[in-house]
């Protein structure tokens, strides 16, 4: 939804290629070509292609053009209502890409939790490293992406991998103290963290309703935390799940700093060197005899879960992602989302044995309650 503008039907008399009328202080000419319907005499019609002069709207069928006019033009600016109202089957064919990504996403905290019965949080994430890294290569060059960047590109890069270290440190090691059906739970709250930190630092409006949306999941955390004994809270007790709490926060100061930088290279591209310049800085404290026996010793399971992390979780997962929201959009796409603590729920009963107590389980669906309040306000 644009921003100042009614998502009710809008009348316009335009003119030509007259790019100087405005409509709530906006260029006209602006608005229109992030109309995502238009109504022309009386028929819908999703991603309209629109010349730049506004003297083609395609297709026009039976569009009366007149004195260099359009008469009438109606159109429907996006709202979270019309998504519902008028499907886009482009959308749902393509589906199973967020579906796939999710899902692994969601086994990653599997794998992760299994690995760390052999391995460091630091060397778990040096091995995923080795795995995503040529995988990102080959897919950027079947694909005939470019691998160039500039030099400030470099910068916001490293930038972002010096982000990525800490967020997966923090993460990778909370776990060790937690379940990873907690892990999936707590995960989930990262959008709640991103309107926080974009009210503070991008000074974005946060709606009455998105406020309580975070007090509901607030809620939701401390009964997750205190297993329904809120009087057992304490500073150290959760420790496990205080730091993948605060990853959560972590990923979103990752996600504000690379929408704030809006880096103009393919995602493979900006993720393969990201990818390579952590891979450089956690392979100097990896250097060691521990954790060079720890490697040699991992049985094959081990290095199966360290390839499920490198290839699908943080390569092909994301690849997917990013195709996704190329073809449907980040409110259709990021819906997906809430189906990822439900996927990370049943692997760790199904492949690590975890009891899931009923409290557990009411805690993350108040959580993802709230999450889902703050996303629709």
């Amino acid at each position: 939804m644009i921003h100042g503008v009614s998502p009710e039907v809008i009348e316009v008399q335009l003119q030509g290629s007259d790019k100087s009328s405005t409509l709530n202080s906006r260029p006209l000419w602006k608005i229109l070509m992030q109309a995502d319907i238009w109504l022309l005499n009386g028929k819908f019609h999703l991603n309209p292609e629109i010349l730049y002069n506004f003297k083609v709207v395609h297709p026009l069928n039976n569009c009366r053009f007149e004195n260099n006019k359009f008469i009438p033009i109606f159109i429907f600016f996006h709202n979270r209502y019309q998504q519902y109202m008028i499907p886009d089957i482009r959308k749902i064919k393509h589906a199973w890409m967020p579906l796939t990504s999710i899902t692994v996403w969601g086994l990653s905290f599997i794998a992760t939790k299994m690995l760390l019965l052999y391995l460091s949080p630091l060397l778990i994430i040096n091995l995923r490293l080795i795995f995503v890294i040529p995988f990102l290569l080959v897919t950027g060059f079947l694909a005939k992406k470019s691998f160039s960047i500039q030099k400030h590109q470099a910068i916001w890069i490293l930038l972002l991998a010096l982000i990525s270290i800490v967020h997966l440190g923090i993460q990778v090691t909370g776990m060790q103290f937690t379940t990873a059906s907690n892990t999936g739970w707590i995960i989930g709250t990262a959008p709640i963290f991103i309107a926080i930190l974009s009210r503070f630092l991008l000074k974005e409006v946060l709606h009455p309703r998105a406020v309580f949306g975070i007090f509901v999941s607030l809620f939701g955390l401390l009964l997750l935390m205190s297993r329904g004994n809120f009087s057992s809270l304490s500073f150290g007790s959760g420790m496990g799940d205080l730091l993948v709490l605060t990853s959560c926060l972590t990923w979103a100061v990752f996600t504000l700093v690379n929408r704030k930088i809006a880096l103009d290279c393919p995602p493979v591209t900006s993720s393969f060197y990201m990818f390579a310049f952590m891979a450089i800085i956690i392979l100097p404290f990896n250097l060691n005899e521990n954790s060079l026996q720890a490697a040699v010793s991992l049985p094959a399971s081990g290095w199966l879960a360290v390839a499920f992390l490198g290839i699908f979780s943080s390569g092909v997962g994301y690849v997917l992602w990013a195709k996704a929201l190329s073809l449907s959009g980040s409110v259709n796409t990021s819906v997906y989302l809430y189906i990822e603590p439900f996927v990370t729920l049943f692997g760790a009963w199904f492949f690590l044995g975890e009891q899931i107590p009923l409290i557990a389980i009411a805690a993350g669906l108040i959580i993802m309650l709230g999450v889902a309040i703050v996303n629709l306000a």
